[in-house]
């Protein structure tokens, strides 16, 4: 699962994606990422949700598949605390650049 998350980590950042090691991440750093998600979902009604678009951007769609992948992987062998920071990254994801359907 190791070789798995290189993998990942790497393809995520070859998309412009910023992606968190698991040996130097801080409780402060997920802590901080779990807020922020929060804060921008508070900012949502619920017709804002219903009314998002898909997204179309294959470079999106590509980078929740890994985001979803990391955090399969955490949950089995890295870091549980990372799952948070994991699918924090994917709600972000979806919420600025549409909700990705799979």
């Amino acid at each position: 699962l190791s070789e798995a998350f290189k993998t990942c980590r790497w393809i995520l950042n070859q998309l412009g994606e910023n992606v968190l090691h698991p040996d130097i991440t801080k409780d402060d750093d997920v802590t901080a990422t779990v807020d922020e998600t929060f804060s921008m979902y508070s900012d949502l009604s619920d017709s804002k949700l219903i009314n998002m678009k898909e997204s179309t951007n294959q470079v999106h769609i590509d980078a929740m598949k890994f985001w979803s992948q990391l955090v399969f992987i955490s949950y089995q062998s890295l870091s549980r605390p990372l799952i948070h920071y994991f699918i924090c990254q994917w709600a972000q994801c979806n919420l600025t650049d549409g909700f990705c359907v799979y």
